[in-house]
């Protein structure tokens, strides 16, 4: 089974909230899953509360795992902000037990991505299953890997992050990336670098690519059918030229 260390840069909660990576634009759709599915809703993955917040906020119930203490924290902290509650635990998603079900479990934003062996997918969605109440829904979002990223072994050009406020001296820090592509294992290796300082990387990313018709595979060898596949936030149906995949998935 393949580890890869979460660098630092990405277990800071406040940090990484301030990298900028993610919207609010898919919000929506989540408070769609809750409404249709159920509102015990169990999020893998639950970073800094992001999205778990914005379901509380909305009358759900919300547990939330992830690996890294830090990030909990942050999530804690935004939710006594708006005056919401949340069940947080460290855990790690490969093999996980909370002792109780959930009508909707979500894994927002490439999560899934984590998932570096096909040993880790299985055992994940094994522990999802358990967690599942007999007409719950699990619903997964992340990228289409497009081929003119992965092509390449390695680009060499230094291109843009994001940006966020180092807290020691207020500084605007940018932040650039470059990457490889491991075709052995999927995985593509993304390296941080800040934009004056290039010698050194401040830290390393590595996600496991799944293609379309692998994921669909893999949720079919899991014990999950996919009930609906969809492009986008707004539900449009995927196609070839989709750049996302967000499946919904129901126990076989």
């Amino acid at each position: 089974m393949a580890k890869y260390d979460i660098d630092f840069i990405f277990r800071d909660g406040k940090r990484y909230d301030q990298f900028g990576l993610m919207k609010a634009k898919d919000i929506p759709f989540w408070l769609g899953m809750a409404e249709t599915y159920g509102p015990r809703v169990l999020e893998i993955g639950v970073g800094t509360g992001r999205v778990a917040v914005a379901l509380a906020k909305h009358g759900n119930a919300v547990t939330g795992i992830d690996v890294c203490p830090d990030m909990l924290a942050e999530a804690e902290r935004k939710a006594d902000a708006d005056g919401v509650r949340l069940d947080l635990s460290v855990a790690d998603m490969i093999h996980f037990d909370l002792a109780q079900t959930f009508d909707t479990v979500i894994m927002p934003h490439n999560v899934l991505c984590h998932l570096y062996e096909v040993e880790d997918f299985v055992s994940c969605m094994a522990a999802v299953r358990k967690h599942l109440a007999p007409d719950g829904r699990l619903i997964v979002d992340m990228f289409v890997p497009a081929p003119e990223l992965l092509v390449a072994a390695e680009a060499a050009e230094l291109i843009p992050f994001a940006s966020h406020r180092v807290n020691r001296d207020g500084k605007e820090q940018q932040l650039v990336q470059n990457y490889a592509y491991h075709s052995d294992t999927q995985i593509r290796e993304v390296s941080i670098f800040d934009a004056e300082h290039t010698t050194q990387s401040l830290g390393k990313l590595h996600m496991r690519m799944f293609f379309p018709q692998e994921l669909i595979a893999l949720m079919q060898l899991s014990g999950f059918e996919v009930e609906h596949r969809f492009s986008s936030y707004e539900r449009d149906a995927f196609n070839s030229a989709s750049n996302k995949q967000i499946l919904v998935c129901r126990r076989t």
